[in-house]
């Protein structure tokens, strides 16, 4: 592939390099550029598609949030009636030790399923069971739970299905092969916990680390903090305070409030926890002032809806001082909260004395504390004397099941699942937009927003093709007999006579007609004859579907003619469509769960200062670990670019790891729109039209070493800070961030990932507009009390009118029609590898083997970490209709 790729380069190259040295023209680049594309049959499929007749149509933005709102709404309602049908099946059980389950950490009798897309079996569940759970106490469901789960399947949409049960053994169907056995308990998971309150929480964990502490004791102690902390979902708060001599916790914010729990703040509570040390005495009373002015410094409105627990963890031994009473304390500074905290305790170790046991019981009963300030919430006191048979992470991780609130009865919504996308072929542009607003299920607190275009069309192909004989070869050569034998095509089983096409679950009306069924010879044959018109019963197909496979059917000769002679270094030569429609050529094989949306895409960015060709590439006996921008290679030239203001940094904000990286893009303006000639440094810049690409001719010089850049190119941006210099390295700065709020301290809302522009208040009443968590404005109505806060700027505001919100710049990602608001969009940049020793060459895989810009650490790709790439924004400007077009 390297090769071939060369080949190409060289190809654009030669037609280039005859020209006068001093007079260099950029568009013999683009008209050769073209020609490869024309080759490839962009030019005439486009033809293809303007013979046609279209219909133009104005969408109802209004009736289609509704309609699709109303759809997602309806399969949630599915899993709600599914989830309580197995809720009813396990409580009615009458669990059982005698028939064992598959062990889901031991190989068995699994097949491959293309519904759950794993080596699965439908016929049973399997168990995990903590190794610190005794197997001796341990019931499992019987095949009553098993047909409630297998009549589940019915609802196609729904995918694994597990139980959790209060003994810490985890059912999962259908059974398949598990790791983290050992380790893994639903008991401590946010899902779990989710379901036994129906508000959020807000959990202080208050633990001793006096000098008597040492050893097993503070590291089981440790151990079973971070444990209730994993225990909490993502509208629940967190706060630490450790205690000898004196009371500590985090510094910052982190010590006048409890906090979101996320993946910023979890980490600096491990840290903090990991450097303490066990020392000196105890004091109690400090320990429980600090723990209290936590609780304290949420909002007094807030706490009203939250659940408010503090865990005291000690091994005995107070010494607050004659004149301490931390059964005082707790009564002056709960009846300060109505009494709405709950406390457990948890003594440790053999060293605790009678009274010591009594004053830490008296603690959890609260036992001065008077209801005329509120119901007093009575806790638990557990003793933990040996920590070798009795599990304090257990005992603590379990700090729920004491909570004298009422358990949810309905299914509860926890964190979503979040994977990474990449959508290339966008572009900036600012538009007239309008937003749709639908709520999506009830109860669920999740709105749907389609942005478009105002006044915007959406065109249809009028005129229908008719089917032609041949237009459909399904890609699967075991399932559907090839008009042609095989050939080996770069190690790969392909046939040279025909193109193939591969649909994704985009082909389908219903995803799950994809998904959820296996592909037989019987399928394929079901496709291909609706397809072709021998049979009128459509097996799910969109319409727009079958028009893409009859509209591309035409690339075929083109390929195997034209596009053959005229650019025989291409590989493969495929084209895809937006409805699910891959044809390629030639016909080739694809792995099931291949999709084309979903394939990382490899971009030469020439516009954002990445060099395509460079005598580095030709000279270098190096192997190339990813693209290379000018500033590392080219310093005076970048340099000039910049003093021309023709390069210039760009931000975008990498949410994820807190950080603003700083990349570069290069634009023509004014006079220096045909490109510039700069003696001094020696150089000549043109534009290729059509294009991205800008060429440069240089003058060797001897002291063409010089680089604005010392880093290697391949270091992330995300790793080099930036200094003061103008021409530099890709590089970051760290962007002001507020843990303990979770939110960013800026006024650009709409460049914020989980972030909502507020502009009514609970009642609906128009506010200045702030920015704030979506879980507080999901659909830019402020939905709790705190907002008033935050709703008016100037003290005097009473009810201010709505702002003027014709100019503001929100991101999304636009494509025809209704569009779906999006943050960033991911454009990244890489390069081919070498095949892997022993890879099955049957058929394509579902994605290249590619690597970004660093070799990953792993085999196991972490899908929930944003992969270290060059990231752009696009913007479009706003004009909003909240009143009259939000739903």
């Amino acid at each position: 592939m390297k090769v071939l790729y060369l080949l190409t380069c060289l190809f654009v190259v030669k037609h280039v390099i005859p020209q006068n040295a001093q007079e260099i023209n950029g568009d013999i680049l683009a008209r050769e550029l073209n020609k490869v594309a024309d080759s490839v049959g962009w030019s005439f499929l486009q033809n293809e598609y303007n013979k046609l007749r279209y219909l133009e149509t104005k969408p109802d933005g209004e009736k289609l949030v509704k309609e699709i709102a109303k759809k997602i709404g309806g399969r949630m309602e599915e899993v709600d009636i599914a989830l309580k049908r197995l809720k009813e099946a396990v409580v009615e059980d009458q669990l059982s030790s005698a028939n064992v389950p598959q062990d889901c950490c031991v190989d068995g009798e699994y097949q491959e399923n293309v519904r759950f897309r794993t080596h699965v079996s439908e016929e049973t569940f399997c168990y995990i069971r903590p190794s610190y759970v005794s197997g001796d106490d341990i019931s499992f469901p019987t095949t009553k739970v098993l047909e409630a789960m297998k009549a589940n399947l019915n609802v196609k949409h729904l995918q694994f299905q597990y139980i959790g049960l209060k003994t810490g053994l985890f059912i999962n169907y259908p059974s398949t092969r598990l790791r983290d056995c050992d380790s893994y308990d639903p008991r401590f998971r946010p899902y779990f916990v989710s379901s036994t309150a129906t508000i959020p929480r807000d959990v202080v964990v208050v633990l001793e680390t006096s000098a008597s502490m040492r050893g097993d004791k503070l590291f089981e102690a440790k151990h079973a903090a971070l444990t209730v902390m994993e225990t909490l979902g993502v509208k629940d708060r967190f706060g630490l305070v450790v205690f000898n001599d004196e009371a500590n916790t985090l510094e910052g914010c982190y010590g006048n409030q409890v906090v979101p729990v996320t993946s910023t703040t979890k980490k600096s509570f491990r840290d903090f926890l990991n450097s303490q040390q066990a020392q000196k005495g105890a004091d109690y009373d400090a320990a429980l002032r600090k723990a209290f002015a936590l609780l304290k410094g949420s909002s007094s409105v807030e706490a009203k809806d939250r659940d408010q627990i503090l865990l005291f963890v000690s091994d005995g031994g107070d010494n607050s001082g004659t004149e301490g009473n931390p059964l005082e304390v707790i009564r002056d500074e709960n009846e300060a909260l109505n009494n709405n905290v709950v406390i457990n305790t948890y003594g440790i170790g053999t060293g605790i004395n009678s009274n010591e046991k009594q004053l830490l019981r008296n603690m959890a009963e609260q036992t001065l504390n008077n209801n005329s300030y509120g119901h007093v919430k009575r806790g638990q006191c557990e003793f933990i004397t040996d920590l070798k048979t009795t599990s304090l992470r257990k005992v603590m991780g379990t700090y729920y099941k004491y909570d004298s609130l009422t358990k949810s009865t309905s299914p509860t919504y926890t964190q979503p699942y979040k994977d990474f996308f990449t959508n290339d072929g966008d572009s900036k542009r600012a538009i007239k937009a309008v937003f749709y607003w639908a709520p999506i299920a009830p109860g669920s607190n999740l709105s749907l927003c389609i942005v478009m275009e105002r006044n915007n069309t959406v065109s249809d192909i009028e005129n229908f093709n008719q089917p032609i004989s041949g237009d459909f070869v399904y890609h699967r050569w075991d399932l559907n007999r090839w008009p042609a034998p095989f050939c080996r095509h770069f190690s790969r089983y392909a046939t040279q006579a025909k193109t193939t096409v591969k649909l994704t679950p985009d082909a389908f009306k219903e995803a799950s007609l994809y998904t959820g069924v296996k592909e037989t010879g019987v399928r394929v044959k079901q496709l291909k004859d609706y397809i072709s018109g021998d049979i009128t019963t459509n097996p799910g197909l969109k319409t727009s579907a079958i028009k893409s496979i009859r509209l591309t059917y035409p690339m075929e000769k083109l390929w195997m003619t034209t596009s053959k002679e005229e650019a025989p270094y291409l590989v493969w030569r495929y084209v895809m469509t937006e409805d699910g429609v891959q044809r390629q050529y030639p016909g080739v094989r694809l792995t099931d769960d291949y999709d084309h949306k979903l394939r990382p895409c490899c971009i030469l960015i020439d516009n954002s200062g990445f060099l395509v060709m460079h005598p580095y590439y030709i000279e270098t006996t190096s192997p190339i670990e990813g693209q290379i921008h000018i500033t590392y290679l080219e310093g005076k030239i970048s340099r000039s670019l910049i003093e021309e203001n023709i390069m210039y940094k760009q931000p975008c904000r990498d949410t994820g790891n807190k950080k603003e990286q700083f990349t570069y893009r290069v634009k023509l303006k004014g006079a220096n729109l045909g490109g510039i000639i700069d003696s001094e440094n020696g150089y000549e810049l043109r534009p290729v039209s059509g294009s991205n690409v800008f060429l440069i001719l240089k003058k060797r010089r001897s002291s063409d070493e010089d680089k604005c850049c010392d880093s290697e190119y391949y270091v992330s941006p995300s790793s080099i800070p930036c200094g003061t210099e103008e021409c530099s390295c890709l590089c970051y700065k760290e962007l002001s961030f507020n843990e303990c709020r979770n939110e960013y301290n800026i006024t650009e809302c709409f460049r914020t990932s989980g972030c909502s522009w507020c502009k009514s208040d609970k009642n609906g009443n128009l506010v200045n507009g702030f920015c704030d968590l979506k879980e507080i404005c999901p659909s830019q109505q402020c939905l709790k009390d705190v907002c008033i806060r935050k709703r008016c700027g100037p003290p005097e505001c009473k009810n201010p009118p709505c702002d003027d919100v014709s100019n503001v710049v929100i991101y999304a990602s636009a494509s025809g029609g209704a569009v779906v608001v999006v943050i960033l969009i991911i454009i990244v940049v890489c390069i081919i590898r070498k095949k892997k020793d022993g890879h099955d060459d049957t058929y394509l895989d579902a994605t290249h083997e590619v690597t970004i810009f660093s070799k990953p650490t792993s085999d196991c790709i972490d899908y929930n970490t944003v992969p270290n790439c060059y990231t752009s924004t696009l913007s479009v400007t706003s004009e909003e209709s909240v009143s009259s077009n939000a739903s």
